[in-house]
């Protein structure tokens, strides 16, 4: 009989999904020289395993130029978060009519992304250009991403405008033409501004995108007379990159942990060697001016609520010193919920890391300057982002500006804290060694759980919660702002947020629950819980709460709840069974693997108890 097993006592499944992720990385890998025709073989390639991916992503393109050669490499940025891409056009020219026809693809297929770009030649007056007004011009993109923030729940981008063809460059001589350009200037402010006041749209900085290369390496004059295609592939590349980012951000893809190595990558020298006084880190030399700049990157990552971390073959009291002692460096001591330095191998200590923070270790991106030690993480951990330090130090600071692994769709409060709470959950694990067992000490420390209906300030958190949360999540279903913006306003779905403190601080909105009415049934679409509260039996809590909402529903008899698996939410394959549901069916997948199983809960039916430490307000 076969025991299921393969070589070095690696399971069948194990071997599998080991073949799977080094024939990605192996794909992945044949177009790192970044050309279009390279990205277009892997992406190719890329569709048999592309099959597996539980992320699935559909993009529209709304559009007055001819812009379909973006679509592999769009696929190909995708690919990167493992989010397999769907992308299609309007016809050409017929963007206002998409927008405006409620029979629309737009308007009838769901789309998770809306991409608005419009090359501003389309737009201008037929026979006078000075007549131009930026005010006019806003006003009718603004119209349009008004109707479609009203008729689909997609995210939205917009693209600024670049210059026609035809603009002048000589400013000291064309007056007429330097106001032209300054009008378009000001379209794009507006634009911006509009962006930035309205949660749901993004504005793709596509002139500032021109600039990184240059209007030659940019645009092309030929192409956009011939067949209105004025994009080179090479700028196509860098807006492919930026919608990627974003795309990733909505389904899960995003990083959550930086860490960091310390010497020649914090600062230049070696620390243990060169003493305190001689490390590189001077701002007004270089290359410590380099080293100041990238501290500098790394707060900012940590403002807009990016964990830090330390990994580093170090003294740990040399290393410390550093950041408690030394009058240029930025980063101090409490900016990092946790650190590894020692002489143990780089891929240990980053498993420790991500077992301290309760957090996956596909979050973590590191950064260091030893090949050997990236190649072995590499090696060991493929699900790690490894950013290796430049031999240049100049090019450091670019190191972190060109990866898109952070980008998030909106901060909210709980990032601006979030490091300040993972220290707060340092100080619960060190009160919580003077107890002898779990319960006593969770009665000590007084839980509250406020639970509530989701309100309109908690749209940008709860989307957040949905697009990050990836142990504790029954479902995975990745929501846009707009998408909770519609269950809201819905008579047919219950949104039930879960707040929790004790009395070492709080802990945020870490808890969410949609429910979706269909007659007799109330079915449970969507069931997270934030890693941060985990181990505390919070998630009973929250589920009672929905299911006695559920209850007050007028002819519900029935709640039922889907688990789908995925590599990352194993851990709570069993929630329904140990909360009382009755198993109801199972959905075979590939190789007859367990995809789906579904559950149900009769009203009235045993629950059970609920734990008696924590406390419940609503």
């Amino acid at each position: 009989m076969s025991t299921g097993k393969g070589v070095a006592g690696l399971s069948v499944g194990s071997i599998a999904k080991l073949e799977h992720v080094i024939a990605y990385l192996q794909v992945m890998g044949s177009a790192a020289d970044g050309k279009y025709a390279s990205k277009v073989k892997a992406v190719r390639e890329l569709e048999a395993l592309a099959k597996d991916w539980p992320s699935r992503v559909s993009i529209r393109f709304l559009r007055n130029y001819t812009l379909e050669s973006i679509d592999p490499l769009l696929r190909f940025e995708c690919a990167r978060s493992k989010v397999a891409a769907s992308v299609s056009f309007s016809d050409f020219d017929n963007f206002e009519q998409e927008v405006l026809d409620p029979a629309s693809a737009t308007n009838t297929v769901k789309h998770d992304l809306v991409v608005l770009a419009l090359w501003l030649d389309g737009l201008l007056p037929a026979n006078d250009v000075r007549s131009f007004s930026p005010a006019e011009v806003f006003e009718r993109v603004r119209r349009l991403l008004d109707k479609l923030l009203q008729d689909t729940g997609a995210l939205l981008a917009v693209t600024a405008f670049l210059p026609p063809f035809f603009a002048l460059a000589n400013t000291r001589t064309a007056r007429a033409e330097v106001s032209f350009l300054r009008s378009v200037a000001e379209l794009n402010r507006r634009l911006a501004a509009y962006a930035s006041s309205t949660a749901r749209v993004h504005l793709i900085d596509l002139p500032a995108l021109a600039g990184r290369l240059g209007e030659h390496a940019a645009l092309d004059a030929r192409f956009w007379y011939l067949y209105k295609a004025p994009l080179r592939n090479e700028l196509l590349d860098l807006l492919a990159a930026e919608l990627g980012a974003m795309v990733s951000a909505v389904k899960g893809g995003g990083k959550k942990v930086l860490v960091l190595d310390c010497d020649n990558t914090l600062w230049g020298g070696i620390v243990g060697e060169d003493g305190l006084d001689g490390i590189q880190l001077d701002p007004n030399g270089y290359p410590g001016s380099a080293f100041y700049d990238f501290q500098r990157q790394i707060l900012e990552l940590k403002s807009r609520g990016v964990l830090l971390a330390l990994c580093s073959k170090n003294n740990e009291a040399d290393a410390l010193a550093v950041f408690e002692q030394h009058p240029h460096c930025l980063l101090k001591k409490q900016d990092f919920v946790s650190w590894r330095i020692n002489w143990n191998d780089k891929a240990s200590n980053m498993l420790e890391l991500a077992r301290s923070l309760n957090l996956g270790i596909d979050a973590f991106v590191l950064v260091e300057d030893s090949s050997l030690e990236c190649d072995l993480v590499r090696t060991e951990l493929p699900e790690v982002t490894v950013l290796q330090v430049p031999e240049r130090r100049f090019e450091l600071p670019n190191l972190l500006r060109s990866y898109r692994g952070f980008d998030m769709l909106a901060a909210t409060e709980e990032d601006s804290q979030r490091t300040h709470m993972y220290q707060q959950e340092r100080q619960r694990e060190e009160s919580r060694r003077d107890f002898q067992d779990l319960a006593t000490y969770l009665k000590s420390i007084g839980l509250v759980a406020v639970i509530r209906p989701a309100g309109e300030t908690d749209v940008a958190r709860v989307a957040q919660l949905t697009q990050k949360t990836n142990q504790f999540n029954l479902t995975t279903h990745r929501y846009t702002e707009g998408d909770i913006e519609k269950f809201l306003s819905s008579h047919e779905c219950t949104l039930l947020t879960m707040r929790v403190k004790d009395r070492f601080g709080d802990y945020g909105l870490t808890g969410l629950g949609i429910l979706r009415y269909e007659g007799e049934l109330a079915r449970i679409d969507t069931f997270l819980i934030s890693c941060r509260v985990l181990g505390r039996r919070l998630e009973l809590v929250l589920l009672g709460r929905l299911i006695a909402e559920a209850s007050r529903r007028r002819g519900v008899r029935m709640v039922k709840g889907l688990f789908l698996p995925t590599r990352r939410n194993e851990q709570v394959g069993d929630f329904y069974d140990r909360a009382g549901f009755k198993l109801l069916s199972t959905k075979p997948g590939p190789g007859n693997a367990q995809r789906a199983k579904e559950y149900g809960y009769g009203i009235g039916s045993p629950f059970i108890e609920v734990p008696d430490y924590i406390s419940v307000l609503e």
